[in-house]
């Protein structure tokens, strides 16, 4: 009987409490993991004409290439950077086209004001993968080109370097060395939009 009336006690404490089962946790999503790339392109004087519609023309597939959540921006450089597109989503395709369309040709050749704007919109960008394509058909001052190329490196942002007729291509490789990258020498204009597509699969797959 004693043994039976500890069992009717213990079966009536635990009917009678009321402690909240454990709270599951949900793992929350992570947010999808993006690419961010940046075009920094020559349009000094030298790029009048063929060259610089073929670079629209290869900048604009580029930026069709990408995912809708990766993010692009795009630096021109004559004596001058210039910012033409801020950092933004890809998916802004038409937007971009149309800031791609009406660029113009006119100064020099000066590449660190335009990498180093690029290091800038990519350092500050919230994406796992990030990469630098430049584009030249000249020949720049190389003082500080190769140093700024490998911090960007060491901060995970890569380079490679494009060079159509005219351009500094030990320079250019020297450049893409530096930053983890790869080099292209385009002879054929119509050669040019392949290059990008497949340096922007290759660098964001």
């Amino acid at each position: 009987m004693q043994k039976l009336a500890v069992v009717l006690l213990l079966v009536a404490a635990c009917a009678t409490d009321d402690r909240k089962p454990p709270a599951v946790t949900i793992p929350k999503a992570t947010p999808q993991e993006t690419g961010a790339l940046v075009l920094v392109l020559d349009r000094s004087g030298s790029m009048q004409g063929p060259k610089l519609d073929a670079v629209k023309e290869a900048a604009t597939a580029a930026v069709d290439a990408l995912d809708g959540h990766d993010q692009v921006a795009i630096v021109m450089f004559d004596s001058d950077a210039e910012v033409l597109v801020p950092l933004q989503a890809s998916a802004n395709r038409q937007q971009i086209a149309a800031e791609i369309a009406r660029v113009n040709a006119g100064g020099g050749t000066q590449m660190l004001g335009a990498l180093r704007s690029a290091h800038d919109l990519l350092a500050a960008a919230n994406a796992q993968v990030k990469h630098v394509i430049l584009l030249s058909d000249g020949e720049a001052a190389s003082e500080g080109l190769v140093e700024l190329a490998t911090q960007m490196r060491q901060q995970k942002i890569t380079l490679s370097t494009i060079g159509v007729a005219g351009a500094d291509q030990h320079l250019l490789e020297l450049l893409s060395t530096a930053g983890g990258g790869r080099t292209y020498q385009i002879d054929d204009l119509a050669q040019l939009s392949s290059a990008f597509v497949n340096e922007t699969k290759l660098a964001l797959k």
